[in-house]
């Protein structure tokens, strides 16, 4: 891939987020911009990442605590439950560090790393609601086909398509070890020993790549799934009121026959299908319930989400990707901070849920 980054323009560049009296580069420095809030910052943060964990693993055991059966989508709700934690834990931690130290901490591994998995958690949960909208309407359709199996294949599909989607992070980021590239100024290269930066190898192409992750893994699961919702209220409208409906389940019979042979006598084994019906209540109000719960939080998930994404999408059309301010750092951190709420809001949508059955 072609390498349009000039790394003695971006250290010049990376210099001035610096005080003009820094000295010791390897020492963790505040982001000049940012240095009055990181305070209010770091507690909101760590208070968005402590009622996030602990609402969404209280989450996890309510559900292993329900009685078996579960409920049909409770796969699902696990699945966003555990993406939500890793947010949590990993992304909003690492978000945050690097958004206010001017130092990059973490090594070159982390530097390919972390732009993979702040998008693949975003975009897992999008998925998510996809292939549960796609559950929720095949259920009352074909309300006696409990697919458990499919269900976990199918979230496990979510997770393998997002990894290779986001691969391609790994070839439009590089790292740039300033102690290696002033190696033979000997002052400069003690100040800069170990002080790295993360910065975009090409321009353009990361650009181009953006917006298309931006449509696969944003926009289109949002399209998918407001349409498989549709679908569910217009099957739930044709229902109108609790009906019990009949299905078919195929059991195996084994019938033993026999018979002689001029030379011995064998035994035949016969195998008969028969197809036993058996009926199942379908209950309208529980499901359009459910189906409300759904909508808000693919809603509200939406909402939080996209002025991040829309900001993020504007920062790499721009030309210069080296202007910093304080209403661009304070904008975005407080975006990042916003589209991460839902972690914390979506365990409560599923206790008012279950409250609600």
């Amino acid at each position: 891939m072609e390498d349009d980054l000039d790394v003695y323009t971006f250290l010049s560049e990376y210099l001035k987020g610096f005080r003009n009296d820094t000295i010791e580069f390897k020492s963790l420095q505040v982001r000049q911009s940012i240095v009055n809030a990181v305070h209010l910052l770091v507690f909101l943060y760590s208070l968005l990442a402590a009622c996030g964990t602990t609402s969404n693993t209280g989450l996890l055991y309510c559900i292993y605590q329900q009685p078996t059966p579960r409920h049909y989508l409770s796969y699902y709700i696990i699945n966003l439950a555990v993406v939500n934690i890793l947010k949590c834990v990993i992304v909003l931690p690492i978000s945050l560090t690097n958004s206010i130290f001017q130092n990059w901490l973490f090594g070159d591994n982390i530097c390919y790393i972390l732009p993979m998995i702040q998008e693949i958690s975003l975009h897992i949960t999008g998925w998510t609601y996809y292939v549960m909208s796609k559950r929720h309407l095949n259920q009352l359709k074909y309300p006696g086909n409990q697919r458990y199996g499919s269900d976990c294949m199918m979230l496990i599909l979510t997770w393998i398509v997002g990894f290779i989607l986001v691969i391609p992070y790994r070839f439009y980021v590089r790292y740039i070890d300033f102690g290696k590239i002033l190696g033979d100024h000997k002052i400069l290269k003690y100040q800069f020993e170990g002080v790295g930066i993360c910065a975009v190898r090409s321009l353009s192409g990361i650009r181009e790549y953006v917006k298309g992750i931006f449509i696969v893994m944003c926009l289109v699961p949002l399209i998918l799934s407001m349409w498989r919702f549709k679908e569910v209220s217009d099957q739930l409208h044709k229902l109108k009121i609790p009906q019990i409906v009949t299905c078919c389940n195929s059991t195996i019979h084994m019938s033993k026959t026999s018979f002689s042979s001029k030379k011995r006598d064998s035994l035949k084994l016969g195998v008969n299908f028969k197809h036993e019906p058996y009926k199942i209540f379908v209950d309208v109000r529980k499901e359009k319930i459910s189906l409300r719960y759904l909508f808000l939080m693919l809603a509200l998930d939406t909402i939080f989400l996209l002025p991040l994404k829309v900001v993020r999408l504007f920062k790499f059309i721009q030309n210069n990707l080296f202007t910093v301010t304080w209403n661009y750092d304070m904008i975005f951190i407080v975006l990042v901070w916003i589209a991460f709420l839902p972690t914390c809001i979506i365990s409560l949508l599923y206790a008012s849920w279950q409250l609600s059955l």
